[in-house]
């Protein structure tokens, strides 16, 4: 579906933002961000507006559609979609304690926004003046073209569902979907706190769709409880491996999180991969909740897996294709009964208002296997990077030899994260017996061996 025709001239005849001497100027011949298909399969369905923080871009694969934040909100690059005003962080338009007063345009000529510090409020200007963005100010005799998503009460002026290429997943405000073609895609989740309205084409804040498991997973747990748990102990009917959650009753509960699984075959409570070059077909299984999601301080995430053919393989990263930069990996190579592992992390400490320093640290393990032990690799970050790998023998239960790396120096207050998913043992040729995440692990005593 293309851009509507009225989006498709806004994007003719207006301008890139930028600040010049403390003003709004504007640059010209500034094309919107491409979208692809490799950040929709890694779960980016949507960014920033180049200079419009009341919109954004949402992409369908390649096909890309300027949408409107719903009245009262704007673009939040943290959740990356459409927040509060008075608390959205949107990197278009600069905002912080010493910003306060500076405006932007609004959807609507007569309307802006203005910076409170940490975040921004909408004002209307004087009847009969529009809001001139270079000046900064409302004035007579601006002439202008409000933007699509321009709302003025009781009614809005376009509506903002012409080209709208999003669907309501049927009983399920929380979810939508797209058509293509008039081919529907895969359900896929609003954010956390936002469900999905038609009437603005997009997820709009809500405390209908706020997950418990989410709220449970970020509270400090002495007993370290599994928040993402698979053991191959039920697939679903798609041919996915159901997750499973620990938090809620402290034995496994069925979650809503979503595994896709590429190039698997299951057995009685593992699974196998198997690479093949002939056809092109990487293995790998894809998780979506770590799309967009600050861990719990405390992080643990461990695997029972071995490889049954010599080569290099990754365990773990929150990446996709290279959609996205890895702010965890773990990786690792088997060689004459030998497993080399590096494990890389990146933490991150908020200095000022919406602005994080981050420092990367990486530990590495060597541990002895045959060809038919299971390892366990075990990695944890509480504000250092620590790990530790064991010989679990034949039966993937037992304890053998156990290497440990780490700790790394201070790395940040929390693991950063993207607008990634996670890839599970991608490449892999071998057998998976389980995969866990631990959120805000209170005694890392209770993982590790």
């Amino acid at each position: 579906m293309a851009i509507s025709g009225l989006v498709a001239s806004i994007v003719g005849v207006f301008a890139l933002l930028s600040i010049v001497n403390g003003q709004l100027t504007i640059n010209t011949n500034n094309p919107l961000p491409a979208c692809s298909a490799r950040d929709s399969d890694a779960g980016i369905h949507s960014m920033a507006h180049p200079y419009l923080c009341s919109m954004y871009i949402a992409c369908n694969g390649q096909v890309q559609t300027v949408m409107p934040c719903p009245a009262g909100t704007l673009w939040d690059n943290t959740t990356a979609n459409c927040n509060f005003a008075t608390s959205a962080n949107c990197p278009s338009w600069p905002c912080s304690e010493s910003l306060v007063g500076r405006r932007y345009p609004a959807s609507c000529c007569e309307s802006y926004f203005e910076c409170r510090g940490n975040g921004f409020i909408e004002n209307r200007c004087p009847t009969g003046q529009n809001f001139n963005a270079a000046a900064g100010q409302c004035q007579n005799g601006i002439i202008c073209t409000s933007y699509q998503g321009c709302i003025r009460p009781p009614t809005a002026t376009v509506d903002p569902r012409v080209n709208c290429t999003l669907e309501a997943e049927p009983g399920n405000v929380c979810a939508f979907r797209t058509r293509d073609n008039g081919v529907l895609s895969e359900t896929r989740n609003c954010g956390e706190g936002t469900q999905f309205t038609a009437s603005v084409c997009g997820c709009t804040p809500s405390t209908v769709c706020s997950r418990p498991n989410s709220n449970i997973n970020k509270v400090s747990d002495p007993l370290c409880r599994a928040s993402f748990l698979v053991d191959f102990t039920s697939i679903k009917p798609s041919g996915n491996p159901q997750v499973f959650t620990e938090k809620v009753t402290g034995s496994k509960t069925i979650t809503s999180d979503e595994v896709q699984a590429v190039g698997v075959q299951y057995n009685t409570n593992f699974a196998t991969l198997v690479p093949n070059s002939a056809l092109g077909t990487i293995p790998y299984f894809y998780q979506y909740s770590t799309s967009g999601n600050q861990l719990g301080l405390g992080v643990v995430i461990s695997a029972v897996f071995r490889s049954t053919a010599q080569g290099s393989f990754g365990v773990f990263t929150n990446n996709r294709e290279g959609a996205c930069t890895s702010t965890i990996d773990i990786s690792g190579t088997y060689s004459n009964s030998n497993y080399q592992f590096t494990v890389t992390a990146t933490g991150a400490t908020l200095i000022s208002n919406n602005n994080w320093a981050s420092i990367t640290g990486s530990v590495n393990l060597n541990i002895q296997a045959g060809q038919s032990d299971y390892v366990k690799i075990v990695v944890m970050f509480n504000g250092r990077l620590s790990a530790q790998a064991i010989n679990a023998g034949q039966s993937g239960t037992g304890v053998g030899q156990i290497v440990n790396a780490g700790p790394t120096g201070t790395l940040g207050t929390n693991l950063a994260y993207n607008k990634c998913g996670s890839q599970w043992f991608r490449n892999l040729a071998g057998e998976v017996r389980e995969m866990r995440i631990h959120e805000s692990c209170a005694d890392f005593s209770r993982v590790r061996s």
